[in-house]
């Protein structure tokens, strides 16, 4: 046996419970309610519906929660959960810019890395449509946001 089938072989037998991927219009009223928890001052309500519709430099991704699939000796159990929108994040390319529109984690869910990997997706998914640099602003109190991009920076 290869080395990297024995590999394969263990990684197919777990899923992980969390996924990214592209914000759709039936994820619009769980996205506005995550943004709504997550930030605590006011906020002005983004018009996903004009985001996804007819914002071309625009991209946003949601974060999905569910429990795996659970292996118990040759028998795989799939547990019935529904699938959770639990963080969302998005930006806007412009002239090679992406700017960063939004990261938001459920609080419920923080402290699990999610906010990071949100991040280094929006990273990769704009290198190859053109990004060169990535912005945003940030709230000087946010300590752990800064904390997360000034380890990227």
């Amino acid at each position: 046996m290869k080395s990297g089938s024995r590999e394969s072989t263990i990684v197919s037998q777990y899923r992980l419970p969390f996924k990214i991927t592209p914000m759709s219009l039936a994820d619009i009223s769980d996205v506005a309610a995550i943004e709504q928890i997550a930030y605590t001052t006011a906020y002005p309500q983004r018009d996903f519906f004009h985001e996804l519709e007819h914002n071309q430099i625009a991209r946003y991704f949601v974060l999905r929660a569910s429990l795996p699939q659970l292996q118990t000796g040759s028998n795989v159990v799939i547990v019935d959960s529904p699938v959770t929108v639990i963080g969302v994040a998005g930006f806007w390319l412009m002239a090679g810019e992406l700017h960063i529109m939004t990261i938001a984690v459920h609080p419920n869910w923080r402290g699990l890395g999610l906010g990071e990997w949100l991040l280094l997706t929006l990273i990769e998914e704009g290198q190859p449509i053109g990004a060169k640099t990535a912005t945003l602003e940030v709230r000087p109190s946010n300590r752990v946001a800064i904390s997360l991009y000034q380890k990227y920076h």
